[in-house]
């Protein structure tokens, strides 16, 4: 609210999509659903990384959170993958290349921005490129390329057996904001209770902290475990 959010159309998506998970089963028409199954089913076929992947920047914030979501929630026992967040066209060649060649441990992730609330930026036609791309490209927007070349990555990494999944945003408005997150957030917990874990704890956080309180030298801290992080990070020149 103080961002000048409207909270209740916020709230509206999220529970639109509360909805849509009580009342639709099947996984074709719950995008909670499919997103907790696949995700699952691709951790126990031993999958590594989930890239979540956007044509827009716009959408960077969300990637973030979901990038923090997952990891936090799913990675005990065993279990758990890398959550790499990335824009298309700027990793198409590098982390394309690896998608596309690379381990099949890689599964991708798609939230694709239908419309923008800002205006685009339009190409200039340009003369005597060597690849015949000067015109072509001043008939399409910004937005419009960085789609295509999203769309062009989909084709070629699912007809390379890669795992892809899609998130079609018809644009970043609370409600639909509101609707996202909440899916998200729905689908990790059904991931985790497919693989029997507590989605809720971080226990494996726990002893970084209290290492970081002894160092700290905070009132109440092992003492000890200050003095034996000390003692590992001596000869790597940092204590």
């Amino acid at each position: 609210a103080a961002a000048g959010i409207d909270v209740e159309s916020l709230l509206g998506g999220a529970r639109c999509a509360e909805e849509e998970w009580c009342c639709r089963p099947e996984p074709a028409a719950n995008m909670a659903l499919r997103r907790a199954v696949v995700r699952a089913a691709f951790m126990l076929h031993g999958g590594a990384v989930e890239r979540l992947v956007s044509n827009s920047w716009h959408l960077g914030g969300v990637l973030s959170w979901a990038r923090q979501l997952y990891p936090e929630s799913d990675g005990k026992a065993g279990y758990g993958l890398s959550v790499v967040e990335a824009l298309y066209s700027r990793e198409a060649h590098s982390d394309g290349q690896l998608v596309a060649e690379g381990p099949r441990n890689i599964k991708e992730m798609f939230f694709l921005l239908e419309r923008f609330a800002r205006g685009d930026l339009a190409i200039p036609a340009l003369d005597g490129v060597a690849d015949g791309l000067g015109k072509t490209a001043a008939a399409f927007s910004v937005n419009q390329i960085n789609r295509v070349v999203c769309e062009a990555l989909l084709y070629d990494h699912i007809t390379r057996g890669v795992p892809v999944d899609v998130w079609r945003i018809p644009e970043r408005t609370p409600f639909a904001i509101g609707q996202l997150l909440q899916t998200e957030m729905n689908a990790v917990l059904i991931e985790c209770l497919i693989l029997r874990i507590n989605g809720v704890v971080q226990p494996g956080v726990v002893g970084y902290k209290n290492a970081m309180f002894g160092l700290l030298g905070r009132e109440g801290s092992d003492t000890a475990l200050a003095g034996r992080a000390a003692a590992l990070l001596g000869p790597l020149g940092l204590r």
